[in-house]
């Protein structure tokens, strides 16, 4: 059975291996193979996850099935600001092997929760233009397109689309079922 947990100092290998196995995955032809074969192996890289998870006002969940970590998001105040929003969605990863289980809709409520919990009202996210997984993912969410820009990410210039949720309040209940008969 997997749990959705509030991350802790001894998940950062765990979180550095699914952060590179994703971005292997998803992101071939987009970066070049020596970065995406770098991604998550660097010495240092379960030390700067370990800086994440102990960082005031961060919050950083794992989707854990026993023992180990399957998934990981991220979330905090806004690294840049974007007129309206008030927290950000800086990372969100799930092992390819485990999508399509819910585990990256309960990482994103769980984020979303603790955000809310933490005085945060509104919240939005980058990802890339051309990664449609990722947006289909954020607009069955009910993500809107609220920005565009173009990025350097690990030394490629990229195009960004963000996607914003203008209440965390709201953003995240679940679905009420339709009435019977529709």
């Amino acid at each position: 059975m997997d749990v959705i947990r509030p991350a802790r100092p001894e998940d950062a290998a765990g979180i550095a291996r699914v952060n590179g196995d994703t971005w292997r995955a998803a992101y071939r032809g987009i970066f070049p193979d020596e970065v995406l074969e770098r991604r998550g192996r660097e010495p240092d890289a379960a030390e700067r996850r370990r800086r994440w998870i102990a960082t005031p006002g961060t919050a950083v969940f794992v989707a854990e099935e026993e023992g180990e970590v399957l998934g990981f998001s991220m979330a905090g105040a806004p690294r840049e600001p974007l007129a309206g929003y008030d927290a950000e969605l800086f990372a969100i990863y799930v092992l390819p092997a485990h999508q399509g289980r819910g585990l990256g809709r309960r990482l994103l409520f769980a984020a979303a929760a603790a955000m809310a919990a933490a005085g945060r009202r509104s919240w939005f996210l980058w990802t890339l233009r051309d990664n449609p997984a990722a947006r289909g993912f954020y607009e069955r969410l009910g993500g809107s397109l609220v920005a565009e820009r173009t990025a350097v990410v690990e030394g490629t210039s990229v195009q960004e689309v963000g996607y914003g949720w203008e209440s965390l309040a709201d953003a995240f209940r679940p679905p009420e079922a339709p009435p019977p008969g529709v």
